[in-house]
């Protein structure tokens, strides 16, 4: 239950401070059937926790999980991109705190 709460935790603050643009996106990419099945096979574990079993069968589990994190993934490094971009774009303005020899720009060889 630690995991799921610590996921939940996450999402919730990926919400609070994501653009619109981004939760939209994101959003979207959760409606996909794999999210929902991820979501009862969850239930289905927990209900079961108690007896022997967790009433999934592991490769189902690990292909749709699979699913999953691939589409997490891809928004990941969306937001990274996004935030390299936005990084350098801000380091090239003058009086900018990123305006510096310290900027978040990869060393020259």
């Amino acid at each position: 239950m630690g995991i799921i709460s610590s996921q939940e935790t996450s999402l919730d603050f990926f919400a609070k401070f994501a653009s619109t643009d981004h939760l939209i996106t994101f959003v979207r990419n959760m409606k996909a059937s794999f999210y929902q099945q991820v979501e009862e096979m969850r239930s289905t574990a927990l209900a079961k926790r108690q007896s022997s079993g967790f009433g999934v069968l592991p490769e189902t589990w690990f292909a749709t999980i699979t699913s999953m994190l691939d589409v997490m993934t891809r928004m990941e490094n969306l937001l990274a991109e996004q935030l390299k971009e936005k990084s350098a774009s801000l380091a090239d303005i003058p009086g900018c705190p990123l305006h510096s020899a310290c900027s978040l720009r990869p060393l020259q060889a």
